[in-house]
């Protein structure tokens, strides 16, 4: 489907207003990380919001397979952000619920309840990834965009991001555009979300040399390694293993191949 011409050059316009700084992530993440962790050791959690807070903050530790769990619970005991997230979850996964009928159910009642709520720029986001996805309703990329234009203009990360994903692909009717599209990834990652970088590195193909962001994607590499390693021995699941070993197996960003040995070694360990 064709985004109308307003849109897409809304899309160009957002993107080149002032305003962002690719460096202060990690340090806020770490600070972040920690004051998270000292009130989750003493809360309870007993009730749905609970549940789907808590949930998010173990995805935030890529402790997924647990992060479900509290999503689940959440979910079934009435929360729509909880099924939306248990619903993305899924998708990432490459999992289904396993009652289809059930699943289908769902998936209209999240649809239908972002569709009303609308009340925050988060709401906005990710009704866009419902109508980009067809979660519920058929894929309309145009209003996928509308939606995700609505939330950047409230600085919202994970807009930023999916712009960024436009522009580079080419969707919705927009052309592709390289230069904005690093733009609105590099907005993103000023906004606090970690893809945005890895995302804009492999838009260099891992030439390092070329990159001006080495210490910020050195930075979030082993900011996100540290988090895979520490999953791993938690859970101790094949599926926290495999995303330790596809980070060793893509090397530390800027290595000349002094680590690269010991990374390959580390990865085996995983492995066996």
């Amino acid at each position: 489907m064709i985004v109308n011409r307003a849109v897409a050059c809304a899309v160009q316009v957002l993107a080149q207003r002032e305003g962002f700084n690719m460096s202060k992530y990690t340090d806020l993440e770490h600070k972040s990380a920690l004051e998270q962790t000292i009130y989750w050791d003493s809360t309870s959690i007993d009730t749905p919001e609970k549940e789907y807070e808590y949930g998010r903050y173990l995805e935030r530790l890529k402790d997924y397979e647990e992060a479900m769990v509290y999503y689940e619970r959440a979910w079934k005991n009435g929360s729509m952000p909880a099924a939306y997230l248990y619903l993305k979850g899924m998708s990432r996964q490459q999992e289904t619920i396993r009652e289809e009928k059930q699943a289908e159910e769902l998936r209209k009642t999240v649809f239908s309840y972002y569709r009303e709520k609308k009340e925050s720029a988060e709401d906005y986001y990710r009704l866009g990834t419902l109508y980009k996805e067809g979660i519920g309703v058929k894929k309309e990329m145009d209003q996928a965009i509308q939606c995700f234009y609505t939330a950047a203009e409230d600085n919202f990360g994970g807009a930023f991001y999916e712009l960024g994903i436009v522009c580079l692909e080419g969707l919705g009717g927009c052309e592709k555009d390289y230069l904005t599209a690093r733009k609105y990834l590099r907005k993103a990652y000023d906004a606090h979300w970690e893809e945005a970088i890895f995302k804009d590195f492999e838009i260099f193909q891992g030439q390092f040399s070329e990159y001006e962001y080495q210490r910020e994607i050195m930075e979030a590499y082993s900011f996100r390694l540290g988090q895979l390693i520490r999953a791993a021995e938690l859970r101790k699941t094949a599926e926290c293993y495999q995303r330790v070993i596809e980070m060793y197996q893509k090397g530390f960003p800027g290595d000349t191949g002094k680590k690269r040995e010991l990374f390959i070694r580390k990865a085996d360990k995983y492995r066996n």
